[in-house]
C-alpha cells in the first residue's frame, strides 16, 4: 500500500555533478549518488534529468536541508512514499 504522495522539482546540479530535486514546500533536497551529469556532458537537459529519475526514483536518497553546502544524508526514502517528479 502508497501512502504519502510527495511532489519534487529539479533544483540543479551540485558541484560534484549530483543532480538534485527539492521537495515542494520544503527545506528537504533530494538526489543521487550514483548517477552523475558533469557539467561538460552536452545536451543533458531538465527534461533528460527528470525523465531518467522518472524510471528510476529508487536512486534517489535524502540530502538533507540544503543545496551544495554538506556531504548528503543519504538515507533512503521510504518504501511507503511514492515520489511525483513535477
Amino acid at each position: 500500500m502508497i501512502g504519502e504522495v510527495i511532489n519534487i522539482k529539479f533544483h540543479g546540479v551540485d558541484f560534484w555533478s549530483r543532480p538534485v530535486y527539492k521537495i515542494e514546500n520544503k527545506e528537504l533536497y533530494l538526489g543521487s549518488l550514483d548517477t552523475l551529469f558533469p557539467s561538460d556532458e552536452h545536451g543533458k537537459t531538465k527534461k533528460d534529468i527528470d525523465n531518467y529519475f522518472k524510471k528510476n526514483l529508487d536512486e534517489l536518497v535524502i540530502f538533507g536541508s540544503t543545496f551544495d553546502e554538506h556531504d548528503p544524508l543519504g538515507t533512503k526514502v521510504r518504501k511507503e512514499i511514492k515520489l511525483n517528479i513535477l
